[in-house]
């Protein structure tokens, strides 16, 4: 009987061992994935910034499009004026 408590002792004790190594473990791993997952945010964070200012440029291109675009309907309409003027003067 007293070996079998003396068994059964030593097994408690290298469970209580593996516990506490195995909470340690845990400890150490979930600050290691915190700390991966602080930079992976910052790197999203990052390339989030660059995607706004290249949003932020393609709406300027587009918008600076468009004024040339106005213009030349401008210019088309006034040259179409002009057309009718000078066939009408020589008329």
């Amino acid at each position: 009987m007293s070996q079998q408590a003396s068994t059964i002792s030593g097994l408690e004790e290298t469970v209580s061992t593996l516990g506490s190594r195995m909470a340690l473990e845990d400890a150490i791993n979930t600050k290691r994935d915190v700390k991966e997952n602080q930079n992976e945010i910052n790197r999203i964070q990052e390339d989030m910034e660059d995607v706004w200012g290249d949003m932020a440029a393609m709406t300027k291109s587009i918008s600076e499009m468009n004024s040339v675009k106005q213009r030349i309907a401008i210019l088309e309409n006034e040259l179409k004026y002009i057309a009718r003027t000078a066939k009408a003067g020589r008329q």
